[in-house]
């Protein structure tokens, strides 16, 4: 007789919102990555009562739990408030995967923590948020979402092109203002141009020297047109003509 294998549960999922430092407008994303990782059993809303007002209707339609701190208390005290119910529920064994909407590095302990205790853990944050506040995650979700490029691969291998010397090595203040002054708003969701270009794939950068890379970080190749032009082809070669 064929045993059917029992269904594995899915992972429990705790969200701890840090409503002082996070938009209440980005709450449905917020949800909606927590909501992907598993049975979203935990939905705590911390902040003092002048914010919490704010996410009102987000903790009305998403069924939080508003964890109000006293008015008169320091700044921080909503933070404290999340870390200790974080850490209470993590030797409660209340869940599996725990997840941090804020953009605060102050909680880059919390996460640290909560991962040496075997939990996995996600951040959440707006694009503002310090590289290395991400890196003390398993993983980081940026709400909203960055936009789609305005700026094609094309395009911005020919801008490279525009202010590289050798084909292969260039500027990067440079290539930053060759991208503005085509494409004023090409860093919009991103914030700098070294994150825009870390983002695309194309380049490594070490200090300002941004440098093309034959391969994506996707492991394809790097070039417009692999058959006709090298990566690595520097400008007095560029028009010599190739045999197909």
């Amino acid at each position: 007789m064929m045993v059917t294998p029992p269904i594995a549960a899915k992972p429990r999922v705790a969200l701890f919102i840090d409503a002082e430092n996070i938009s209440h407008t980005l709450a449905s994303q917020i949800v909606t990555h927590a909501s992907a990782l598993g049975n979203l059993i935990i939905r705590n809303c911390y902040a003092k009562a002048d914010k919490l007002k704010d996410w009102e209707s987000a903790i009305k339609a998403h069924h939080m739990v508003p964890m109000q701190t006293p008015q008169h208390l320091k700044e921080n005290a909503s933070d404290f408030a999340l870390t200790i119910d974080a850490v209470a529920l993590l030797h409660g064994d209340r869940f599996d995967h725990a997840v941090i909407a804020s953009s605060d590095a102050d909680f880059s302990l919390l996460a640290i923590h909560l991962r040496q205790h075997g939990k996995a853990i996600t951040g959440v944050g707006e694009n503002k948020t310090d590289q290395s506040f991400r890196n003390s995650f398993d993983d980081f979700k940026t709400v909203p979402e960055p936009p789609e490029a305005i700026v094609s691969d094309t395009e911005l291998l020919r801008i490279f092109r525009t202010v590289s010397k050798d084909g292969i090595t260039a500027h990067a203040g440079q290539l930053g203002q060759a991208l503005l002054n085509e494409y004023p708003h090409y860093k919009k969701g991103y914030g700098s141009t070294g994150a825009f270009l870390e983002a695309r794939g194309l380049f490594t950068r070490e200090g300002q020297i941004v440098t093309l890379t034959p391969i994506r970080h996707d492991g394809s190749a790097n070039c417009l047109n692999p058959k006709r032009d090298s990566c690595f082809r520097r400008n007095d070669e560029r028009e010599r003509p190739t045999v197909n």
